[in-house]
């Protein structure tokens, strides 16, 4: 059995009595084991614990397994939790409803290894919407690309389709992780993309195009689904302030603009979903909008 000793795993759960089981599998299953595997229960109020212990108590592979409990503090603060109790110098996240192929750690091992200068590593990742059901997300880089490498132009590509990475595909340096702060805690949605764009303001990210971490859409309890913001989030009212006050190098402004701007058409959508026009036509009076004249946009506009 290969173990990867530097690497770390930290799962934060809330109400995932559903998938937590599948979740931890998936990671107990990797070709290279993490040396540990931390999993946070975020005050849950249903069974996701009892379901957890009793589901794995027979595994011996439990040992490498610690569980904190918290009263509940969001997402955010399960993650940095779980962080802080981290003994290695990467650390990689799970979301409890999500799930990895079974060489994910495998492929950190190895992009740590080919770019240790670097600081964050990530692979490419698919929506999976039942056992033969997959959704390719539409990411989109201005080239192919068939093997690692650094990319220096997250919000070039993130303002263009989704995210490069999510939460569950990355694996981030310990000590990078804590000098940006971790993720903001007490915002309800984009407290990820939060610390992706801080990173992305100073550094590139290595991406493997190999598809080894699946987000299952449709769990219950999605924030992005169940609390739609009205406004813009946080983390991009952040990035445009940085803008204005001169904080972002001038040759990623653009993009950190269209990137501000593409998270603002996303609310519009959730909004329009929901129903709530009001919110859709303030969100389109910014004029960041106009950044992205798409055909899109041109929707939003017409729905709204």
């Amino acid at each position: 059995m290969m173990y990867a000793n530097n690497i770390s795993v930290v799962v934060p759960l809330y109400n995932k009595e559903n998938y937590i089981v599948r979740c931890l599998n998936s990671v107990l299953n990797q070709s290279y084991l993490p040396k540990e595997i931390i999993v946070v229960n975020d005050g849950s109020t249903d069974d996701s614990m009892r379901v957890l212990v009793n589901a794995l108590r027979g595994n011996p592979l439990f040992k490498n397994v610690t569980l904190v409990t918290q009263e509940n503090a969001g997402v955010s603060a399960a993650r940095n939790a779980g962080v802080a109790k981290v003994t290695t110098d990467y650390v990689a996240f799970l979301d409890a409803d999500d799930e990895w192929s079974p060489h994910f750690i495998q492929e950190m091992v190895s992009l740590t290894r080919q770019y240790p200068e670097e600081n964050v590593y990530a692979t490419a990742w698919q929506k999976k919407v039942s056992e033969d059901e997959y959704i390719e997300p539409k990411v989109r880089f201005d080239r192919e690309i068939n093997q690692p490498e650094v990319i220096n132009d997250y919000f070039k590509v993130a303002s263009n389709g989704d995210l490069p990475y999510m939460a569950s595909s990355v694996c981030i340096r310990k000590d990078t992780f804590e000098a940006l702060g971790g993720f903001p805690e007490g915002e309800a949605m984009g407290e990820d993309q939060s610390l992706w764009s801080a990173i992305a303001l100073h550094q590139g990210f290595v991406y493997s195009p190999k598809v080894l971490c699946f987000y299952h859409v449709g769990m219950d309890d999605n924030a992005c689904s169940i609390n739609v913001p009205e406004s813009e989030c946080p983390f991009s009212q952040r990035l445009n302030q940085a803008v204005n006050d001169g904080q972002v190098p001038e040759e990623i402004q653009s993009d950190v603009l269209r990137y501000t701007a593409a998270h603002l058409l996303n609310l519009v959508k959730l909004n329009l979903q929901k129903g709530n026009k009001v919110a859709a036509k303030h969100l389109l009076a910014d004029d960041r909008c106009k950044l992205l004249t798409t055909k899109y946009w041109y929707y939003c506009i017409k729905a709204a």
